[in-house]
């Protein structure tokens, strides 16, 4: 199964996933290309509200094996009294088994109360043969990892990006950080079963390790924002114009290359210039957790 377009999920308990919001089955060979997106509402009282959301799946007591996430996770910022939990592949994981997975995603740490990760925000489960390439910055107090953000488990042969700054944010932490050549080279990934499951350089946009069985493809969002790529290390966004450069914005987390100098013009702050921001000017990229390579 794939799931391409935009999944969003409201309510005092939010469930929200690329395939599925609650799994207690096995989700075999899914992908998740969109955007995902678990919106917490006020109980109206001292009770928490508890957002889930993952680009498989959003709760998941089940099984969850050679899938992957391309797309955006993430939660609506939550307050003192919401507790959110993202994840490139499990939101929050009650028992089970991630096994055989990977994140190229997106996950931002929006809350104040919960776990993100680019595998699991939250697991009680068994995590292994992952990995994850994904921005997972670090946030409010909950913090992100780049496979886990809690953990009670170890999490055998598990590697992601060194531009991550840990793989495990609380928890035992058994993780691999890799540099972006390493992880071009199928012997890094210990474990990894390149015979029947995995495979290394087919895609020229994407030469990690992806899996035999599903088509890996790249995420949908920015893909009108840019002059090419795709957002990630190996494929990073192209930008040759001022609308582009503004674009930056609404994507913080991805890779970016300059390619052409840019020329601001005084018609651009003028009235009614593309931005005049109501005589502000340019307004300033507040939030940029990716790479800009100018």
């Amino acid at each position: 199964s794939n799931n391409s377009g935009t999944v969003r999920a409201r309510g005092v308990y939010a469930y929200s996933g690329g395939i599925a919001g609650y799994n207690t089955g096995t989700l075999s060979q899914c992908s998740n290309i969109g955007n995902i997106m678990a919106i917490t509402t006020s109980t109206g009282g001292s009770a928490y509200s508890y957002g889930y959301s993952g680009g498989i799946a959003g709760y998941s007591r089940g099984t969850t094996s050679e899938s992957y996430n391309t797309g955006v996770v993430e939660d609506s910022e939550a307050g003192a009294s919401e507790a959110a939990y993202s994840g490139g592949i499990v939101s929050y994981q009650k028992g089970g088994t991630i096994i055989n997975c990977y994140n190229v995603g997106y996950v931002p740490d929006k809350t104040y109360y919960g776990d993100t990760g680019g595998i699991a925000g939250y697991s009680t489960g068994s995590i292994s043969l992952c990995y994850d390439i994904g921005r997972v910055p670090e946030g409010y107090p909950s913090g992100g990892g780049a496979i886990v953000g809690y953990t009670s488990q170890i999490t055998p042969n598990c590697f992601f990006l060194d531009d991550n700054k840990v793989g495990v944010a609380e928890g035992k932490d058994s993780t691999i950080s890799c540099s972006k050549e390493a992880l071009l080279l199928a012997e890094t990934y210990t474990g990894f079963d390149f015979n029947s499951v995995w495979e290394i350089g087919v895609y020229d946009t994407y030469p990690c390790a992806t899996l035999k069985n599903i088509e890996h493809k790249s995420s949908i969002i920015g893909n009108d924002l840019f002059s090419g790529g795709t957002g990630t290390a190996y494929d990073p966004f192209l930008i040759e114009n001022a609308e582009q450069l503004n674009n930056v914005r609404v994507i913080p987390a991805a890779y970016y290359e300059l390619i052409e100098d840019i020329a601001f013009k005084d018609s651009d702050y003028a009235e009614g210039g593309t931005f005049y921001n109501d005589g502000e000017g340019w307004l300033p990229i507040m939030y940029f957790v990716g790479s800009f390579d100018g």
